[in-house]
């Protein structure tokens, strides 16, 4: 089993900072909304509000990724989401190379559970982890044409 953490005053300015202060701009565009019965104020408070449901109701940017054969665990804010790999029916990531950057959808990913961000560049191992998860997707998915690609590539 190999922890992945991400490094902890980043997390902290990239995601809480970011969550908190989104939450303060829905509570200010709510009171806008009711004082000025403006539309606009609406839609700045949605866009405000799905940062922070992605920050603290979903995890989709966890501060821990946990691997194993076994499975895969997604932690933040002391909640965890565990996917045991026998259950993995869909692992699909797309990845950013250039910044190490990774968004994984897993199995019927929803609202509430199975979208991560994962910036690897801001995590320990980071080489590591970002190939650690590529690998996970080729293994579920070898017939893909992105699996073949890498399959051709490390054979050179």
């Amino acid at each position: 089993m190999k922890e992945y953490k991400y490094d902890a005053k980043k997390f902290r300015m990239k995601v809480t900072v970011t969550g908190v202060f989104c939450a303060l701009i829905v509570l200010y565009c709510v009171w806008q909304c009711i004082v000025t019965q403006e539309a606009i104020w609406a839609i700045v408070a949605f866009v405000a509000f799905y940062t922070v449901w992605n920050s603290f109701v979903t995890i989709s940017n966890p501060s821990k990724v946990t691997l194993s054969d076994e499975e895969i665990v997604f932690s933040a804010y002391g909640r965890e989401d565990h996917f045991p790999m026998t259950e993995i029916t869909s692992f699909r990531v797309k990845d950013f190379p250039n910044v190490r950057k990774l968004f994984i959808r897993i199995n019927n990913a929803s609202w509430f559970k199975g979208r991560y961000w994962i910036p690897a560049a801001f995590f320990n191992d980071t080489d590591e982890l970002y190939k650690a998860i590529l690998d996970i997707e080729e293994r579920i998915h070898p017939n893909t044409l992105k699996s073949m690609a890498r399959y051709s590539h490390k054979k050179r």
